[in-house]
């Protein structure tokens, strides 16, 4: 690994927690610069110290560029970055004006962020032409189809001779697919090697974050009224859940709703034709969620970063598998669950803390409609267990606790997603109160024996030989 790779990689986590933070106080972040770019813009800066450093506008990409120029016009917008700046322990460089920047003559090799505005500036389009030859230029927004004035600053960039305009997508490419570009004049000093290492990508963007295996059980019938949620649920994964990446397993526990199976038939037709990594089991009657899951998860690789889902959560969030991934390996919790907007009562009371560069809350519980296992803690378990026919989410948290791991939620920042009500029949709605008031005291047994070490933590688990799972064949697979 170079360089500039090791370094880019270790900033990561970093400016995705300023990220955060920084979305908390200002725009949303899918309209600030991505974390890739500040990451990209931070190793430049560590590999061509010395420079005079400038920036158009200010945000986010401030604390990245500590000490630089910021070019700011909007006096109480720029109060506000200083103010976070503050907050965050960064030296606030220097702000100015565009008036000023045009008074400005830099004096030797220099590099600026840019993010494409210059171009309906024309005075500034003017300034910065007249310097070029010296400078090194990181271009914001720089992917195709983006707006017209980072377009026009770039085609005027790709037709000048006094430098190499330079694609850096692989390096600043986000979850949104926004890209970012390098302009390398040809008297500013940029070192060979430096220009070779980015011309070499930066290989696996995360050593070592495999893809997660989502794992969803469906059970419908006319009663219970879920049909309507499964489709928003599979609508939001084929979404945004990356499914060429992560593996989807579904399990059909027993359903009787036909508006559920012909939904179903047709989204994974569709899925499989976009080469999502999906495979359908079908188990005739319905077993229950735990028995699904622990049926799903003896076929699971044993390494795998297993996530538990309900059909009831509606996903917003690109990509957020990779973030339950990532948070589990750089944190070493056992248990990292989502926190949809509509239900925050469920970690009422608990403070949001920034840890292993995410903004969580740290809770001593978590459901089981979005949870990720990390591999470890799936192979001290064993199987997932129930008092009954529920409340196993509740007995998942206690092993994990007597076991020594850790769990949270992470904020709706970090992932945003919503839980799907539905109005399910009076006669189900009062046989599952029922069903789940059976078991609670044989629940609240069951958490006594485990918290006292009266009880193996692991579980072992063998499948019922006669359950008749089948799955239904991929076509052409």
């Amino acid at each position: 690994m170079n360089g500039l790779q090791q370094h880019w990689r270790s900033a990561l986590p970093r400016m995705r927690a300023m990220l955060a933070d920084f979305g908390t106080r200002f725009q949303p972040i899918s309209m600030a610069t991505s974390a890739e770019t500040a990451a990209f813009l931070d190793a430049l800066i560590a590999a061509l110290p010395g420079r005079t450093v400038l920036e158009t506008g200010s945000g986010y990409s401030s604390a990245v560029l500590v000490g630089a120029v910021h070019v700011e016009d909007n006096a109480a917008y720029q109060q506000q970055v200083q103010r976070w700046l503050a907050d965050r322990g960064v030296p606030p460089g220097r702000f100015i004006g565009y008036d000023e920047l045009h008074q400005l003559r830099p004096d030797g090799r220099w590099l600026m962020f840019l993010d494409g505005n210059l171009s309906t500036r024309e005075r500034s389009a003017e300034w910065l032409a007249d310097h070029l030859a010296a400078a090194v230029l990181v271009i914001d927004d720089a992917q195709p189809g983006t707006f017209s004035q980072v377009r026009s600053v770039l085609e005027r960039l790709r037709a000048d001779p006094r430098g190499r305009l330079l694609d850096c997508a692989e390096w600043t490419r986000d979850e949104y697919g926004r890209t970012a570009a390098l302009w390398v004049g040809r008297d500013s000093g940029f070192p060979p090697e430096l220009l070779a290492q980015i011309e070499g990508g930066p290989g696996a963007a995360l050593p070592g974050m495999p893809p997660a295996l989502l794992t969803l059980c469906i059970h419908d019938t006319p009663d219970n009224a879920r049909w309507a949620c499964t489709a928003r649920t599979l609508t939001s994964l084929g979404i945004t859940a990356c499914l060429h990446r992560h593996a989807l397993w579904i399990v059909d526990n027993g359903s009787t709703c036909p508006n559920t199976a012909a939904f179903l038939r047709d989204w994974c037709a569709d899925q499989w034709r976009q080469g999502a990594r999906l495979r359908v089991f079908r188990l005739p009657r319905n077993r229950h969620a735990t028995y699904a899951f622990n049926r799903l998860w003896s076929l699971a690789p044993a390494d795998a970063v297993v996530v538990r889902l309900e059909n009831d959560i509606e996903f917003h969030t690109p990509d957020w598998p990779a973030l339950l991934v990532r948070f589990l390996a750089h944190s070493g919790y056992g248990l990292v669950s989502a926190l949809p907007l509509d239900l925050p009562d469920k970690a009422a009371g608990v403070p949001v803390q920034w840890l292993a560069g995410f903004r969580v809350r740290v809770v001593p519980e978590v459901p089981g409609y979005c949870t990720a296992f990390a591999p470890a803690l799936r192979t001290r378990l064993g199987a997932l267990v129930s008092a009954g026919r529920y409340i196993e989410d509740v007995l998942t948290s206690e092993r994990a606790r007597a076991a020594g791991y850790g769990m949270a939620f992470l904020e709706a920042d970090e992932l945003r997603c919503f839980h799907v009500d539905r109005v399910a029949s009076a006669g189900y709605a009062a046989w599952k109160q029922q069903a789940a008031a059976a078991e609670w005291s044989a629940m609240l047994q069951a958490r006594e024996d485990w918290r006292e070490g009266r009880r193996a933590l692991h579980e072992a688990w063998l499948p019922d030989p006669e359950d008749g799972l089948l799955e239904e064949p991929a076509p052409g697979g």
